[in-house]
């Protein structure tokens, strides 16, 4: 959930390849910061988190879910009755693609892209549907 309404793409750096001024990340980091930040993943090895891009002004209320897809696409969804997608450029960072204002009734809760069809997102809203777009 983003109640500041934006969306933050953080990139994954491998052991050694650090961007100056990485420090140990706390959890709150991973929320409030813009600093490089230093986690341990699954494996206990380290590894680095930086703040790549933060998208800003595509939802006008808090947003709820943010989906990946296969194909390289976001989706998000939120309490502005909105989906919005997004597809990376060519130097990597995510523009928004299309909008769908008043996809739900009200509030959209969560969105989900589907792991056989990279175009299919499926949404659910408080108006107690669930709808699929094809993409």
């Amino acid at each position: 959930m983003s109640d500041d309404k934006t969306t933050r793409i953080w990139r994954r750096y491998k052991a050694g390849e650090a961007p100056a001024g990485a420090h140990l990340a706390t959890l709150d980091d991973l929320f409030l910061t813009t600093v490089p930040t230093i986690g341990v993943n699954v494996d206990g090895k380290p590894e680095v988190w930086a703040l790549a891009q933060v998208i800003e002004h595509a939802h006008t209320r808090t947003i709820y879910s943010v989906s990946w897809s296969s194909s390289n696409m976001l989706a998000t969804c939120g309490a502005d009755d909105a989906i919005v997608v997004y597809a990376a450029d060519a130097q990597g960072n995510f523009q928004v693609a299309c909008k769908r204002d008043k996809a739900h009734g009200s509030d959209v809760n969560c969105v989900a892209w589907s792991p056989a069809d990279a175009g299919l997102l499926a949404s659910a809203g408080d108006d107690t549907f669930v709808k699929l777009w094809h993409l």
